[in-house]
């Protein structure tokens, strides 16, 4: 029986478009010539139709450091299967996803409708990105879900009335985690207006890592992608069963449960409520195959929390009053230092902010900004190419930190720092010029950067190449 699901010409070529301009362009600028984008749809819709589309076997794995050398490889799919997958969770997402007042994750891919932004350009959010590969189809849309989520932690901790403890956990392994067949039959459950897209969905999620499955059909994990939207559509729907029921125990118990993806916060008067509150979670998680990570476990007070989150720096960046902010920076330089909060968002946040107001900021946030880099080697390597970019444009001497960057990726094994600084060339190569870093020291780096991946075929295969083509 033939099938009427396609994929249309100009939602592929947005997705296509945005893989172009990522960290590994697998969409090159031909792909996205008519002509080509119609030839290969063509072939797509045609294997659709006629029920015989088969996931390819994907181009390899981007490693990305977790910590202390724990690597995370991320799969980089086709951009035929990235076309299917995403035109897929698009079309469901707004059949599926459903709105909770304490629940942020669940962002639809696209909008229907785009709206302007007068706060923030997609360029200025990209400096503020806290995950390292949060990369999304809409930033604007992640820069509004996150920016309520952290509204939201700035409430309930200034609040007296909900409790003075706070616990944090995260799901083990999610994505890893999550049973296909456990996903799909919740899919059919929730809308039938979708079946066909659903049954090429279950083929995708059971033969998209035939790289290492072969031709044998996983029955658990979905891949983490490029931007993750796709898999972050599905893994968010993959909860909302559980949602439902936790918030039912919370609200009888007087606790609040807050979840940004698969991390979770539960407000509560006593740390002995709260562990009952986790031990009832992970029984409920337990029927759909998931387990709470103990090692990210723990329980602090309401004000120790406010403190880790960096709230009062994220709330003097908010008032845009740059003696606030430079102020708010130093209180907080000894807690950096100290790792006692989250370093991570003191420092993007720092970079984002003080790039913005590059005319405005003294010198202090542009010296704490060359220390914090220069003494936190695996945090400097987290960043993405719009905060490395904002990192040289803000210090003193651009060409000292710009090599620094390159002996860091030299030294360490990570693909996705690679494949990130390469995309910032790509991207800035004239503003680095104007910096000072001239062309030839550009085109230097890639060939430091190309000796030191040998073992890495996204690296040599497509990253490095098409940073070549740029020059």
């Amino acid at each position: 029986m033939k099938s009427n699901f396609e994929l249309k010409y100009k939602f592929t070529r947005k997705i296509w478009k945005k893989l172009h301009d990522s960290n590994v362009p697998i969409v090159l600028a031909e792909h996205l010539e008519k002509a080509s984008l119609e030839v290969a749809l063509d072939k797509i819709n045609r294997d659709l139709r006629n029920s015989q589309y088969l996931p390819s076997i994907n181009h390899g794995f981007l490693g990305i450091n977790k910590s202390h050398g724990v690597t995370r490889f991320i799969p980089i799919l086709t951009r035929e299967d990235m076309a299917v997958y995403y035109y897929i969770c698009y079309l469901i997402s707004g059949k599926i996803l459903e709105k909770r007042e304490s629940i942020y994750g669940g962002w639809h891919i696209i909008p229907d409708v785009q709206q302007k932004d007068d706060i923030l350009t997609v360029e200025q959010i990209e400096g503020y990105l806290q995950d390292y590969f949060s990369d999304s189809v809409s930033k604007k849309n992640w820069w509004k879900e996150w920016t309520r989520f952290i509204d939201m932690i700035a409430d309930l901790t200034s609040r007296k009335d909900i409790g003075n403890y706070i616990l944090t956990s995260d799901i083990a392994n999610f994505y890893d985690s999550i049973s296909v067949d456990t996903l799909i039959k919740k899919l059919r459950k929730k809308t039938s207006k979708f079946g066909e897209q659903i049954d090429v969905l279950e083929v995708f999620l059971g033969f998209w890592n035939r790289l290492t499955n072969g031709y044998s059909r996983s029955t658990k994990g979905i891949p983490q992608e490029l931007f993750s939207d796709a898999s972050r559509v599905l893994s968010h729907f993959y909860l909302q069963d559980f949602d439902k029921r936790f918030l039912e125990y919370c609200n009888n118990n007087s606790i609040i449960y807050c979840r940004w993806a698969d991390d979770f916060l539960l407000f509560g008067k006593s740390p002995k409520k709260l562990e009952a509150a986790l031990h009832k979670a992970s029984k409920f998680l337990l029927s759909d195959g998931l387990h709470l990570s103990a090692g990210k476990t723990k329980i602090m007070s309401r004000i120790e929390y406010r403190a880790y989150r960096c709230i009062p720096f994220l709330e003097a960046v908010q008032s845009n009053d740059i003696r606030k902010y430079e102020k708010s920076l130093r209180a907080h330089k000894k807690l950096f230092d100290a790792g006692e909060i989250r370093v991570d968002t003191l420092l993007k946040t720092a970079i984002g902010h003080s790039a913005r107001n590059i005319n405005k900021i003294g010198s202090y946030p542009k010296l704490f900004i060359d220390d914090a880099i220069r003494s936190n080697v695996d945090l400097s390597l987290t960043l993405n190419d719009q905060q490395i970019y904002n990192v040289i444009l803000l210090n003193p001497k651009p060409g000292e930190i710009f090599q620094i960057f390159v002996r860091r990726l030299e030294s360490k094994p990570y693909a996705s720092s690679r494949a990130t600084f390469l995309k910032m060339l790509r991207k800035h190569k004239r503003n680095l010029v104007a910096l000072g870093i001239s062309e030839k020291a550009q085109m230097a780096s890639i060939g430091r950067i190309e000796r030191a991946s040998s073992d890495s075929v996204i690296l040599r295969e497509i990253c490095i190449p098409e940073a070549k083509r740029a020059y």
